[in-house]
């Protein structure tokens, strides 16, 4: 739950906003629609699509090392730091900011609890490197992509109940598209 963190709504926008970051400087900047900087994030150097909001938190997955920060509370340096097993890419908070996924450079996907930064659960999700992650259906599902050109959708209830026990069977995917092409 958000609150265990003393989270608080700063960061939901009355009107559109834009998070923007500028790695090689180490900050991300929260702007208004005139591109006025409503609020800055410090320590910041997140890599492509390495940077999400969660409510109330912004997440940053980095670009060079394998650690994810949250800023939460309205604050300019990171609330918390976990560090990954692995460099991540692309990084996605759900909906409803209970959750966080990332993709690595190794294929592997990873699962946090947002609230208490637990990794939940960690597979083989494809070959290569993570390029893309998204929810859909309300965050019923969860849709990536890699470098090994493989389109895979997981329904979320299914990686929840992976988590909550060490025997169940590693995750596999609803539905997979393989055979892309450019036209």
């Amino acid at each position: 739950h958000p609150r265990s963190w003393g989270l608080n709504p700063v960061l939901r926008p009355t009107a559109a906003m834009l998070l923007a970051a500028a790695p090689e400087q180490g900050v991300a900047h929260l702007l208004d629609e005139q591109g006025q900087v409503v609020r800055s994030f410090k320590d910041c150097r997140p890599g492509p699509r390495g940077l999400c909001t969660a409510r109330a938190a912004v997440v940053s997955a980095e670009a060079s090392r394998s650690f994810t920060h949250v800023w939460a509370g309205g604050k300019e340096q990171p609330q918390y730091r976990c560090q990954a097993p692995e460099r991540l890419g692309p990084i996605l908070a759900t909906s409803d900011a209970a959750h966080v996924v990332g993709g690595a450079v190794s294929g592997k996907l990873y699962l946090w609890q947002l609230s208490t930064g637990r990794l939940l659960l960690a597979w083989n999700g494809h070959f290569r490197g993570v390029t893309a992650l998204a929810t859909v259906a309300a965050d019923g599902y969860l849709v990536t992509a890699g470098e090994d050109a493989i389109l895979h959708v997981w329904s979320f209830a299914s990686l929840l109940s992976a988590a909550a026990s060490d025997a169940a069977p590693p995750p596999r995917a609803l539905r997979t598209w393989t055979a892309h092409t450019l036209s």
